[in-house]
């Protein structure tokens, strides 16, 4: 059983985070009882938190603080340029790292490489606008990070059930990763996806591209959270469904996960089962 999350290190493997946000943020986890380190990782470079080289050493420095949790002050964009930089195992014994969106190459392919937890969750900027459930939920897993989480209400895109392993990522960064040494290994897993700002095009682009990769047919289920403005289309419902269905992978969406103000941390490599009929995902199991 993982201990309660009393210290948290803060650092910048993606993009700048705008100042205010980030201050409030880090209250935010004071706020929750949390002890908060933040690394700087320095000056801007364009839309790079810094240079590569020094996000990387940052991100390290991070990691040695030893902390409770490692968690992402942003977003944005540059994540996966780190993992050439980062060595293959990690410098401080096993960690937990908690983000989301761009972290997602972080989480599907450094934390499997150094053997620590992977948490979806949100990064520090995304804190200060997060709905009352989602920051309760930060709190519980806080003080039991191990827990299991119990999903209700999601809508039915595919029939069928499913368990296997919790996968969750950003939809454009994991189609990113295909075809490179970071893609993730689909196959047996529950794969949760979240998106924003992508016209409806571009997501079914993506989605299309998701549904050709070698391990999607192997899935064993698939729940859709926040995908954006663009999701509204019914054009982007039906994608998702003439997918899942022609791959016999149940799928359910409406997981509370993403961008907008509803983002419940989600422990990558959790025991998991969906029942997408029944609209209900249950992680943590045995």
């Amino acid at each position: 059983m993982t201990r309660r999350i009393r210290t948290v290190a803060v650092a910048a493997p993606s993009g700048p985070a705008e100042p205010g946000a980030l201050a409030r943020g880090l209250a935010v986890l004071r706020e929750l009882g949390c002890e908060v380190e933040l690394i700087p990782p320095g000056e801007p470079e364009g839309f790079l938190a810094a240079p590569d080289g020094r996000r990387a050493a940052r991100f390290l420095e991070a990691v040695s603080r030893g902390a409770d949790l490692l968690m992402a002050a942003r977003g944005g964009y540059g994540a996966a340029r780190l993992m050439a930089l980062l060595p293959p195992a990690s410098p401080a014994g096993p960690g937990i790292l908690m983000g989301f969106s761009d972290v997602t190459a972080l989480l599907v392919s450094l934390c499997p490489r150094w053997g620590w937890g992977a948490v979806h969750g949100p990064n520090v900027t995304t804190l200060q606008r997060l709905d009352r459930a989602s920051l309760e939920a930060l709190a519980a897993f806080l003080e039991y990070p191990d827990r299991g989480l119990e999903f209700r209400g999601l809508e039915p895109l595919a029939p069928g059930r499913g368990r296997g392993l919790v996968l969750a990522g950003n939809l454009s960064v994991l189609c990113s990763l295909m075809g490179t040494s970071l893609e993730p290994d689909l196959a047996g897993r529950i794969l949760v996806i979240e998106d924003t700002g992508e016209a409806p095009y571009r997501l079914d682009r993506l989605l299309r591209q998701l549904a050709g990769s070698k391990g999607f047919p192997a899935l064993a289920g698939l729940a859709a959270g926040d995908l954006g403005e663009g999701a509204q289309d019914d054009a982007v419902r039906r994608t998702l469904v003439e997918i899942c269905t022609a791959a016999g992978v149940p799928a359910a969406s409406g997981l509370p996960v993403g961008h907008g103000a509803s983002n419940r941390p989600l422990r990558l490599s959790a025991n998991a089962f969906l029942d997408a009929a029944a609209g209900t995902l249950v992680t943590g199991l045995p």
